[in-house]
């Protein structure tokens, strides 16, 4: 899915490239990617009750850049992360073993798509340059849900007696779906490699603004639900864009 998702994004961009001849005369721009890379979990979101795991995520951005440098853009960005379920074995005592796991009744994972809003900077000349930016906006979330039960088996010595099973079920997360705000705040470097057409690393972190939404978990034993926990992630990969306009850095190559 990813290598066809940045190979239709390379091709779109390529041809649009062709496009980008007229070029304004304020000196403004405005440029237009694609990206993948991976998503790294943090915090609370990697280690508490969520135990989120390293995915990936996709999506497109693009930039509107005064002569100043300063700007305004949008991120659309679609991320997965695989929930991890736990799976332990242990003693309680001499005569029995548990086993504690999961049920799902949902896809094993966290997914979101965040339509991001805010300003950018861009800074650099020539070929190379570096874009800082901050988004904030709406994030979609979707969840796992799912029962954990804990197995346990009795086995007492002797020559008649018989294994004894109990199930307890010990918390249950069954909302599937919340609707969130998020910040995100990044940097990319920008390599020109043919006219308004360049290839760029980036780095970025997210996190959840307000506690409104995020994942959830019912302890069963005590009654109380978990507090919710948003997606907390690090972002690093790269992309393709094309330039549109005069240009501040990046168009430099085309007029030279």
């Amino acid at each position: 899915m990813k290598v066809s998702f940045l190979k239709n994004v390379t091709a779109v961009i390529i041809a649009l490239s062709f496009a980008a001849d007229a070029r304004s005369q304020d000196g403004s721009s405005l440029k237009i990617g694609g990206y993948t890379g991976k998503s790294i979990p943090l915090g609370e979101y990697r280690e508490g009750i969520s135990r989120a795991r390293n995915g990936y995520s996709y999506g497109f951005f693009s930039d509107y850049t005064f002569d100043s440098g300063l700007g305004i853009g949008v991120d659309i960005r679609y991320g997965r992360n695989p929930h991890q379920s736990p799976d332990t074995v242990y003693n309680n005592s001499m005569f029995a073993t548990s086993n504690t796991a999961n049920t799902y009744s949902s896809p094993q994972r966290f997914s979101n798509l965040g339509i991001l809003l805010g300003p950018s900077y861009q800074i650099g000349g020539g070929r190379l340059n570096i874009d800082l930016y901050a988004r904030a906006g709406l994030l979609i979330e979707r969840f796992p849900t799912y029962v954990q039960r804990e197995k346990k088996i009795t086995s007492y010595p002797g020559p008649y007696t018989t294994p004894i099973e109990q199930t307890t079920e010990l918390s249950r997360a069954d909302v599937d779906r919340k609707n969130g705000w998020a910040a995100l705040f990044g940097v990319r470097l920008d390599l020109e490699i043919f006219p308004s057409v360049g290839l760029f690393l980036y780095g970025d972190y997210q996190a959840p603004i307000g506690t409104d939404a995020g994942f959830t978990a019912k302890d069963l034993q005590s009654g109380q639900t978990s507090q919710p926990i948003g997606a907390k992630v690090a972002g690093f990969g790269g992309g393709i864009r094309v330039l549109f306009g005069a240009g501040y850095g990046s168009g430099m190559l085309r007029q030279n």
